[in-house]
């Protein structure tokens, strides 16, 4: 794999793509989707905004739940974010802790990134070290920060597996699941969507699909009927997926 700082588009936050945001607008405009659930806020002035904007007109739409794992990442985003009504920012992890470590430690990809060579990672060197210390929130933190996120705890309780427990709390919903975060568990995030609401209609957004990220994911999606693929855009790295029950 190449590392993704050398991609002339590499950014954190979601690259901002008109095609994108007139997609997302006309989904809107059908008036179907209640619950978006976002992972990966970082500051907020990403795709939250855009998808905030995109359905803050929309009849049907009720909340949008935005989960980040960095408490700094978290506290910035949380202000940033406050004039949505609809937004609603959650401090933890996509899934468990557990499953998410098991995953990076025995991904092969992972371990043999190099037979990939025209998809995106972020380290080279030690990727599996990369990826664990950004489970822990640890991505762009100083020193400083990092006892601060030690402290976590005592500053806000911390959720794991909120996939499953907005999920859960939204029943019989029409979701729009947006995958935008750790990049060492992004597949094992749409694979926990995919069991999850196996039995759903639902609408999915990945970013990153030339990344180690969700290369995989966007695989799946083209290759998988239940999916129709409404749209993409290989340069910025977009896709965005429509899941229907099995007839």
């Amino acid at each position: 794999m190449k590392l993704y700082s050398h991609y002339d588009k590499a950014s954190i936050k979601m690259t901002e793509d008109y095609k994108l945001s007139e997609q997302l607008q006309l989904l809107a405009n059908e008036n179907e989707i209640n619950i978006i659930i976002e992972s990966g806020t970082y500051l907020g002035t990403g795709s939250t905004v855009v998808l905030a904007n995109a359905f803050e007109n929309s009849s049907a739409f009720e909340k949008l739940y935005t989960c980040e794992v960095n408490w700094t990442f978290y506290k910035e985003a949380k202000k940033n974010l406050q004039k949505f009504s609809k937004v609603v920012c959650l401090y933890g992890r996509t899934v468990s802790f557990k499953d998410a470590h098991e995953f990076i430690l025995s991904d092969d990809v992972l371990k043999n990134h190099s037979l990939y060579p025209e998809i995106y990672i972020d380290d080279i060197e030690d990727p599996t070290k990369f990826y664990l210390n950004e489970l822990n929130g640890g991505l762009g933190v100083s020193n400083k920060l990092r006892w601060t996120d030690k402290l976590r705890k005592y500053l806000e309780p911390f959720k794991e597996g909120l996939l499953q427990e907005l999920i859960k709390q939204n029943e019989n919903k029409t979701y729009l699941i947006v995958l935008d975060s750790a990049g060492g568990i992004g597949y094992l995030e749409f694979l926990t969507i995919k069991k999850l609401l196996k039995d759903k209609n639902f609408y999915i957004l990945l970013d990153d699909i030339h990344h180690l990220k969700h290369f995989r994911s966007f695989g799946h999606i083209k290759d998988d009927k239940q999916f129709e693929m409404m749209s993409y855009d290989l340069s910025t790295g977009w896709a965005l997926a429509k899941h229907s029950t099995p007839k």
